[in-house]
């Protein structure tokens, strides 16, 4: 409308300095909406990146501390059978020496439960994103005590 009105009902003179004063109103607004749209545009595909780049990150991790964590139960485990079968070799030839590698299973054992329970701790999360509950602390006791009595254990 303004340019109709400008070319064909303003009767009055015009030169260059007319082209130069409405630029100097419309071209600022018109660059600074184009300015912030592509910065905005930006940002979100920045944020986009930053997502994929952190969930990637996080699955790696689980990734190498599940891995670890099958390196040390399949090596305990086998370790475990290991001695065991050589225990129940020497069960009637030599107890002592059986005993002692029995013990050994136990300990081999414990050593994995320890830590398996370490690497369990490092992938619980505490916004609880993977559904596992941190283990139960003395406040969770009476909890504790009346699920089991719910089960029939006294």
């Amino acid at each position: 409308m303004f340019l109709v009105d400008y070319l064909f009902v303003d009767t009055r003179s015009h030169d260059f300095t007319d082209v130069v004063f409405v630029s100097t109103l419309t071209l600022p607004p018109y660059i600074f909406g184009r300015i912030s749209r592509k910065l905005a545009l930006q940002s979100e595909q920045l944020e986009r990146q930053q997502t994929l780049i952190r969930d990637q990150a996080v699955r790696a991790e689980r990734d190498r501390i599940a891995r670890e964590l099958h390196d040390v139960i399949a090596h305990s485990l086998c370790a475990m059978v290991v001695q065991t079968a050589a225990a129940q070799d020497l069960v009637r030839r030599s107890p002592d020496r059986a005993d002692a590698l029995l013990q050994s299973v136990a300990d081999t054992g414990r050593k994995a439960l320890e830590e398996t329970g370490r690497l369990l701790h490092l992938i619980r999360d505490d916004v609880d994103e993977l559904g596992l509950r941190p283990a139960p602390g003395l406040a969770d006791v009476p909890t504790l005590v009346e699920t089991f009595r719910e089960n029939g254990l006294r």
